[in-house]
């Protein structure tokens, strides 16, 4: 499972434009600065659950709307988390979709650090 940050990013600049915001409005109120924010919504950078939330609260949206249809399956092809049906996500199924891409990410981290750390200690 892959975590679009290009779609959370698109879904994020939706929401904001519909909320009337700039990004320098919107980058503001979150109390990040407007680089920051700007590479969110190109998604350049992921943003942490924490960061969505302020986000979604600031454009007066919802997590669900900011993370719908990111999430992706092996072939990088959107799944069944594009369906219309918000009730299906208010129990959380994307937040832990996230964590579990979060998780992945970082033992990757990880075992990158322990190769390297091994590798120049030979």
């Amino acid at each position: 499972m892959i975590v679009s940050r290009k779609i959370i990013g698109h879904n994020i600049r939706s929401a904001r434009i519909a909320a009337h915001l700039t990004q320098e409005q919107a980058a503001e109120k979150v109390g990040i600065c407007l680089l920051h924010f700007g590479r969110i919504e190109r998604g350049e950078r992921e943003p942490s659950i924490k960061m969505l939330t302020q986000i979604a609260s600031v454009l007066h949206t919802s997590l669900y709307t900011l993370l719908r249809g990111c999430i992706l399956d092996k072939e990088n092809h959107p799944v069944i988390y594009q369906s219309s049906d918000p009730k299906m996500y208010e129990y959380g199924e994307y937040a832990l979709a996230l964590l579990d891409e979060y998780r992945v990410q970082i033992q990757k981290y990880y075992d990158e650090l322990k190769l390297n750390e091994s590798t120049a200690s030979s």
